[in-house]
């Protein structure tokens, strides 16, 4: 409706301004018809009289005059002639209306038209037509006409055109609201509201299309295939987020596989322990020579490395298990404590110290526990193996304020972390950039899949946070993962 209202008073303003003008030049013209009429007719019934007036004046005398002026002005009821002495003072009989310094060309035997003069607070129209009656005296004939009835006619016309000017707005008005509520505001509003469904995400919303073709109209249509294309996208790019979902949770899953096959060498010298222990046990209960309270203490020992055994195959497989993601808030500090008790058979017998560093006790971030494990898990184990002579690896816990990567956004803020450094072979400065990417890895054949950092790369932004290392040939690299805090109001 506003953009009606808007055409309408458009219209209404363009009409007012073409009626305005139409209205002054009909007026101007009808002003200017007047003048020149009352001059023509004052101009032929002065040159008339004039010479009858100076032909009786002779023959007859000016009291015959007179009386014929007389017997004009009795039978005309517009125009008014009278006798006037040019020399007269003002206030005689025969003065002429008119100032005599507006009169100088009578001397020189000329007519004189005064448009407009003012006598007795009414405006008249003046002709003054000389005529030699008398040698020492300058007289002549005086028509005069009221202009009331011009102004008259004058404020009828201004009326009429007032009048009609209401008649156009009304009219127009009308017919600009009927057009631009019918052939604008409906379709307007049509389409207005089909970009607000499609904003809420309807795009299953079509505008209806009118009867007659327009401009309007091939835009409607416009809209409509720009809304079934939006949905035919949208339909595509779900698809394709789902199958990229999927891809990365069997990547997530993978790795983690690859990471448990990795333990099982370490499991296996785990497991291997307890199974000793229980073979011995058992040997010892089958040659039937030992007292009842060994047997029980055998027994006892058996069902420990059982319960031992079994706790560690748990661990395994909760550890290589799927599943989605679940952010809730966690102590960091502990949650590096599990990966670590985890990993334990890969790096002990390898020789690597693992050095939890004080402090970062009270570190409660936002992530799901299990994937940062997963992180944590992949950088440990990069560590280890980049530690191929044993060696420390230093994990840090605590928060910092930092600033977010600029392609992540936010401004400054504290952010917990925790940092993975070991003191191996380094990484190459030009290969930084791209330890990230998929499938980049600078590790033998057989020792990694290039999946590792990317994945865990992923699944921290994923979660709110970033990772950044540094590097040094020869004297080892340090990973710092950077995570949401979950401590915050």
């Amino acid at each position: 409706m506003r953009l009606t209202l808007k055409l309408m008073a458009a219209v209404l303003v363009v009409m007012a301004i073409l009626q305005a003008i139409h209205g002054y030049l009909v007026v101007q013209r009808e002003i200017n018809l007047f003048e020149e009429n009352t001059r023509q007719e004052s101009t032929l019934l002065g040159r008339v009289l004039a010479a009858s007036a100076l032909d009786i004046w002779r023959a007859n005398g000016p009291d015959r005059v007179f009386e014929i002026l007389k017997d004009v002005n009795a039978s005309e009821n517009v125009l008014l002639v009278r006798w006037v002495w040019f020399d007269a003072p003002d206030g005689d009989e025969y003065a002429p209306r008119v100032k005599l310094s507006d009169l100088s060309e009578i001397e020189q035997g000329r007519e004189v038209i005064v448009p407009k003069q003012s006598y007795n607070d009414a405006d008249y129209f003046h002709a003054y037509f000389p005529v030699p009656v008398d040698s020492t005296r300058l007289g002549g004939l005086e028509i005069s006409q009221p202009l009331a009835p011009v102004y008259t006619y004058i404020e009828n016309t201004v009326l009429r055109m007032i009048l009609l000017f209401l008649a156009f707005v009304v009219v127009g008005a009308g017919l600009v609201w009927w057009l631009g509520a019918a052939m604008v505001g409906r379709p307007v509003k049509s389409m207005v509201e089909q970009a607000r469904l499609v904003g809420e995400g309807n795009l299953d919303a079509r505008i209806k299309l009118a009867r007659h073709h327009d401009e309007l109209t091939e835009l409607s249509k416009g809209l409509n295939h720009m809304t079934e294309h939006l949905r035919d996208s949208q339909q595509h790019l779900q698809e394709e987020t789902a199958k990229r979902i999927e891809t990365i949770e069997q990547l997530h899953h993978a790795e983690r596989l690859a990471t448990v096959g990795k333990l099982a060498s370490g499991l296996a010298h785990e497991l291997g322990t307890p199974l000793n222990v229980i073979s011995g046990r058992a040997q010892m209960i089958a040659t039937e020579s030992m007292k009842p309270s060994d047997v029980l203490d055998s027994a006892t020992v058996i069902k420990d490395q059982s319960e031992r055994m079994t706790r560690i195959i748990r661990q395994l497989l909760d550890f290589a298990r799927s599943r989605k993601p679940h952010i809730e808030t966690g102590n960091l500090h502990k949650i590096s404590q599990r990966v670590v008790a985890t990993l334990s058979p890969v790096f002990s017998q390898r020789g690597i110290n693992i050095q939890q560093l004080a402090g970062g006790e009270d570190t409660v971030v936002r992530v799901d526990h299990d994937q940062i494990q997963q992180v944590l898990s992949n950088l440990i184990v990069n560590a280890v193996q980049a530690t191929p002579h044993g060696g420390d690896i230093d994990i840090t816990v605590g928060r910092l304020h930092v600033t977010p990567p600029v392609d992540l956004g936010g401004d400054d803020d504290d952010y917990g972390y925790v940092q993975v450094t070991d003191h191996g072979v380094g990484i190459p400065a030009e290969d930084l950039p791209r330890i990230f990417t998929p499938f980049f890895t600078t590790k033998g054949v057989g020792e990694g899949t290039g999946l590792g950092l990317s994945i865990a790369h992923g699944i921290v932004r994923e979660q709110g946070g970033w990772v950044t290392v540094e590097s040094e040939v020869g004297r080892g690299s340090s990973f710092t993962v950077y995570l949401p805090l979950g401590d915050k109001a």
